[in-house]
């Protein structure tokens, strides 16, 4: 691996290739001997979880989400309070779930759906008193 920075997040992706999150957003892509350097700092801050999805790599942190398709990495636009919700990153049955501090949503085919926004539960909580 070209670098000594500390290993964020790691991940195997359904390309045949090695990603791998280290510390100030430094993103690597390789495998065996063969590694480039995806970009030198994607981010201000660096990426917690790396998930393969729907043909590209997804990188999360606190501050947004970000993909790799074709070696490009690009930040995504995320609808009105999904943007509160990444942090995390998991995949399973065909489901990504993004969460964080403002709350929890999951993308399936293509299109964001809410599952719960932290501004909306203590808005009711305040409610209920």
């Amino acid at each position: 691996m070209p670098a000594t920075a500390t290993i964020d997040a790691v991940c195997c992706g359904a390309d045949g290739m090695v990603y791998i999150a280290a510390e100030a957003g430094l993103l690597l892509k390789g495998r065996g001997e063969h590694w480039q350097v995806l970009h030198p700092r994607a981010t201000s801050r660096g990426f917690r979880d790396l998930v393969w999805y729907e043909d590209r790599l997804w990188c999360s942190n606190d501050y947004g989400l970000w993909t790799v398709h074709r070696d490009r990495v690009q930040r995504v636009g995320l609808p009105e309070g999904v943007s509160d919700c990444t942090g995390h990153l998991d995949v399973r049955d065909g489901v990504m779930l993004s969460a964080g501090s403002g709350g929890a949503a999951f993308r399936e085919d293509a299109a964001w759906h809410s599952i719960f926004l932290r501004r909306d539960f203590a808005a009711s909580v305040r409610l209920d008193r």
